[in-house]
């Protein structure tokens, strides 16, 4: 049964065609990835199907038994209820319905009830709370917590939790992985795949599209093509259908210019002039073929080295890293990485992983412990926050500022393997997304040709096509790596060990499996006794960085504030649903800024956090 369906959608902002001529079809029990670049239009299509948004022209079909489920993404719940409260509001008919039954004495007043009774499976309510609660990281929360108290994270993954609750026949869920760890993505994965309605879901976790989906909507210039299959079978399809689309349209080009030239030569001679306007007429019947997209936007890295290194690249010895006044990390960890070697280390929030990146690279001090670097050891790194010197500062100007010895159109060159084109150089860095600062990075560190990297979440902010760049540079470059993440695509594709960060150092995983079929786990608790500082421990010095800490993350906080009642306020406008398709234009563009401010507001916030 077509439980939901699009016609020849077509959808517009202003003079730009957002959504042009799509057709497709969600069938019940389907689960669909719906995957495109950043601002390719997949949120606008969620919009459009759950009728947040009107289409230009076309059709959107919904059949009468269609119930829709939407997470937004970074969507949260607002406070006022508890979470038990919120969560058991899902049925609150059926609830009502419960404490009415029994004195109900008309029979068919009886049946009523009994009816929305077994249509909300009220008297299981309870029971799914508890399962979907555990599943989703709440099972320890008080559940009489206001949800007011809850970070913008927890928000949004009881978000999603009310929506599993709800059970609705049609999932809508953009970005859902967002906010989870490990061992809840497993569950989430798990709970999917034994769902009875269908899911349309928008991720750019492409081991989560792996597991779950059996068909994948890519979203490439306004169009759909639709493929059979998870991700990795997306992959091979679209791959063989670019090959044959390319070949077609490169024999329909040497047809075409052999009928063009033949027209050219032949059309003003007497004597062929009627077969050169034969194949004229020929040439204007031939329904052209599209040269497929080839995504002339994509990143192009390449990491090269000047020297390799000796063959001991690093040597940890029971290295100890205590952060605020006594606050221990982790101590007696043991790292050895030898020449050639690709190492990742994984682990739970606030475990330490970036200050462990950051006291290698001799940012931080360790309390105690060896560090040694192997000989001619040259290292580059990329880190999770970046921060610029001067926002006003343009890309070009700051990459400039990084590369004095550079031309102009080195520089540009090198941005233009970034995907910064044209004007986009002269965009100013402090107004940059979290994924064009990753990007530029990326171009800062190129000509360091160094033979050891230092990546922290290097694939975080990219979108499908980015991130397999990354991942392709990263396999070809021929020196050493110590990369943190949690994209479990890249993990299962780049390197050859995997470590896992805990109190007591490093432990080495034989799987990613290992890693997230394990216990949840929590942050480090705080030491009961007090550690003796090392020789170098400055209290006043680090209660003034505590302080400075502290301040930082107030200014975040409230900034993040701010950007959550201006995306409150936009989507009012959007809910409202005015025909005025410049405004409406100009308010989904103001959304994707905010959200990306957001998501950049989120990572400092983190980051401090950790620290």
């Amino acid at each position: 049964m077509v439980i939901a369906s699009l016609k020849n959608l077509i959808v517009e902002f202003g003079d730009r065609r957002v959504i042009d001529q799509v057709s497709v079809l969600c069938e019940e029990g389907a689960v669909i990835g719906l995957i495109g670049g950043n601002g390719a239009g997949k949120s606008t299509l969620l919009n459009v199907l759950a009728d947040r948004l009107e289409h230009t022209a076309g059709e959107r079909f919904l059949h009468p038994k269609t119930r829709i489920g939407y997470l937004l993404q970074n969507s949260g719940l607002s406070g006022g209820k508890s979470i038990i409260e919120e969560l058991r509001s899902v049925v609150k008919e059926g609830l009502e319905a419960i404490e009415k039954l029994p004195h109900t004495q008309d029979p068919k007043e009886y049946a009523r009830l009994q009816a929305i009774i077994d249509a909300t499976d009220a008297y299981q309510i309870d029971v799914r709370i508890k399962t979907v609660l555990n599943g989703m990281g709440f099972g320890s929360y008080d559940l009489q917590m206001d949800v007011a108290d809850l970070s913008g994270g927890e928000q949004t993954r009881l978000a999603l939790c009310k929506l599993l609750i709800e059970q609705p026949n049609l999932l809508l869920l953009d970005e859902p992985t967002n906010h989870l760890d490990f061992k809840t993505l497993s569950w989430l994965e798990s709970y999917i795949n034994e769902y009875k309605g269908a899911v349309i879901v928008v991720s750019h976790d492409r081991f989560f599209l792996d597991r779950c989906v059996d068909e994948i909507w890519e979203m490439q210039e306004g169009h759909i093509e639709s493929y059979k299959g998870n991700y990795t079978a997306f992959k091979e399809q679209k791959e063989i259908r670019v090959k044959e689309q390319m070949r077609l349209y490169e024999q329909q080009e040497k047809e075409v210019a052999k009928l063009t030239d033949y027209i050219d030569r032949n059309l003003v001679r007497a004597s062929t002039s009627a077969m050169a306007k034969s194949r004229r007429k020929q040439l204007e019947k031939m329904e052209l073929i599209e040269k497929p997209h080839t995504n002339e936007r994509r990143l192009h890295l390449k990491f090269p080295v000047d020297q390799a290194g000796g063959n001991d690249v690093l040597q940890c010895r029971d290295l100890s890293v205590v952060v605020g006044e006594d606050h221990q990390l982790f101590e007696g960890l043991n790292l050895y990485i030898k020449k050639g070697e690709k190492v990742a280390i994984v682990g739970g929030n606030g475990t330490g992983k970036s200050t462990l990146l950051s006291v290698l690279m001799g940012e931080q001090e360790a309390a105690n412990g060896r560090i040694r670097w192997g000989a001619n050891i040259q290292r580059a790194f990329f880190r999770q926050a970046t921060h610029f010197k001067d926002d006003e500062n343009t890309v070009l100007q700051e990459l400039s500022d990084l590369y004095p010895q550079m031309n102009n159109q080195q520089l540009r060159s090198l941005l233009a393997q970034v995907s910064f084109i044209g004007e986009e150089v002269e965009l100013k860095v402090g107004t940059l997304s979290g994924g064009e600062r990753a990007r530029f990075q990326f171009a800062a560190l190129m000509p360091l040709r160094c033979n050891t990297l230092l990546l922290d979440e290097p694939t975080n902010h990219l979108d499908l096509p980015a991130r397999e760049e990354v991942e392709r540079s990263i396999a070809d470059f021929g020196g050493n790596l110590l990369v943190v993440s949690h994209d479990r695509y890249f993990l299962s594709k780049v390197p050859d060990r995997i470590l896992k960060l805990t109190p007591n150092g490093l432990e080495e995983l034989k799987s990613l499996e290992d890693y997230w079929q394990e216990p949840q786990e929590q942050p480090p608790a705080a030491p009961k006794e007090k550690k003796t500082p090392p020789s170098n421990y400055k209290s006043k010095e680090q209660r003034a960085q505590q302080a400075a800490r502290r301040q930082e993350l107030s200014r975040i906080e409230r900034e993040l504030e701010q950007i959550e009642q201006a995306l409150a306020e936009k989507q009012t406008i959007l809910d409202e649903g005015t025909a005025d398709y410049k405004v409406l234009e100009e308010c989904c563009n103001d959304m994707e800024l905010l959200r990306a401010k957001q998501d950049d507001l989120t990572e400092q916030w983190l980051l401090l956090q950790e620290e």
